[in-house]
């Protein structure tokens, strides 16, 4: 069935363009979401700071 053009989804207002039908509406909630956040902020990190150590290890001694 057609909804409203506006309903409120975990405490906020989704807004539509008329009609909208629920079989093309999907919404989800993940409190998940800040670790993915979190872990891909950790991906991009290593891919940019991995290369850069390589420029340190030719200032490390051979043994430790």
């Amino acid at each position: 069935g057609e909804a409203e053009d506006e309903i409120t989804f975990d405490g906020k207002l989704l807004r539509f363009f008329s009609p909208i039908y629920w079989v093309q509406v999907e919404c989800v909630h993940d409190p998940a979401y800040p670790f993915y956040i979190a872990s891909l902020f950790t991906l991009i990190s290593g891919v940019i700071l991995f290369p850069v150590s390589f420029l340190f290890r030719s200032r490390l001694p051979d043994r430790i």
